[in-house]
């Protein structure tokens, strides 16, 4: 999180505003007793087939909207989420050509829970299994090799608890990689996992390289713009975060992600509109009502911020930003500071 100076209507104050921080909300969250470990696990099919589809991206949010981890599903479809609060959560699978899903999940009594998705093709939509420009993009890898590296990599990332396991699944995804050059989701998850060592560089290189074998891919170019804004590279996230909204209109996180981009460019009018729509697509979305607040300050309505991050507070009352929050409507109520 980073804090920065700025003035609205006379209020000359710290506010807290959301850049750079794409991936910190979406780390593991340890359970309040460690010896009741919360954790969901999931199995994604395609209607009316036994399809489970590789290399799709599942979204946890907590049921405020704010985001706490993704998955990608494994070469049977199946995700796996671990190491939760007792909270109400929301399974979100959002992909181009198919109805987006969000099932609700209590933890608070149960210890894990088992939940079965549905992909239902769009009619007369394109599913993301069809090649795209004559590049392979199915939802499998091509051979058993980059089949068998890339399910190794992912299963030692969702279960590592160190380091070590860590570099292990970076391994064998980078083997993945080489033995099938052309499977855009061994890049997304590769480097979402350098994101995760803050080996910004190393993940931006790996995007960049999957962006070459298949630019339509959603989730590399979403990843990408995200790890561009941690590196302050903001006008190629702004291009990256374009494609991604191109290829999935309807992808709230993208709206949001690119809003800030534009706070952080100093172009709050361009973030205006993409803030809406996060707020429209996903109301419960916690974090999009403070950037809507940080649009609205810079417009120079502290009335209606302040109805934002009264509304952040609502729905994330613990949440990681509701500190600065509270000091920043505490400082708004008590008026500007005199001259």
């Amino acid at each position: 999180m980073k804090r920065i100076l700025t003035k609205a209507d006379g209020y000359g104050t710290l506010f807290t505003l959301l850049l750079f921080c794409g991936f910190a909300a979406a780390q593991k969250q340890p359970p309040p007793n460690p010896t009741i470990p919360r954790e969901i696990t999931g199995q994604l099919r395609v209607a009316n087939s036994s399809t489970g589809p590789s290399g799709f991206l599942v979204i946890l949010n907590r049921g405020t909207g704010m985001e706490v981890d993704r998955s990608m599903t494994d070469s049977r479809g199946r995700f796996h989420f671990a190491n939760l609060y007792p909270d109400t959560y929301q399974v979100i699978v959002q992909q181009r050509g198919y109805r987006t899903i969000s099932r609700d999940v209590d933890l608070t009594a149960m210890p894990a829970i088992f939940v079965n998705l549905e992909l239902v093709p769009l009619p007369g939509a394109r599913s993301e299994s069809s090649p795209a420009s004559g590049v392979v993009s199915a939802k499998l890898p091509a051979n058993d090799t980059a089949r068998e590296e890339f399910a190794k990599g992912q299963k030692l990332l969702v279960e590592s608890k160190d380091p070590k396991g860590t570099s292990s699944g970076i391994a064998h995804l980078e083997k993945a990689m080489k033995a099938d050059p052309a499977f855009a989701p061994t890049y997304a998850l590769l480097g979402k996992a350098y994101m995760d060592q803050q080996n910004l560089k190393a993940a931006e290189a790996v995007m960049l390289k999957g962006v070459e074998a298949d630019a339509k891919d959603f989730s590399l170019q979403f990843f990408l713009g995200v790890c561009l804004n941690q590196e302050r590279e903001f006008p190629a996230a702004e291009k990256a975060l374009l494609r991604s909204l191109e290829i999935d209109p309807q992808a709230f996180q993208a709206h949001y992600e690119l809003s800030r981009t534009y706070l952080a460019m100093n172009q709050w009018q361009n973030a205006e509109p993409h803030i809406e729509e996060a707020i429209k697509i996903e109301p419960r979305f916690a974090p999009a009502h403070v950037v809507m607040g940080n649009v609205l300050l810079k417009k120079g309505d502290p009335h209606a911020a302040q109805e934002q991050y009264e509304e952040y507070l609502k729905l994330d009352p613990s949440g990681p930003f509701a500190a600065g929050v509270k000091s920043m409507l505490e400082k708004m109520k008590a008026g500007p500071t005199p001259p």
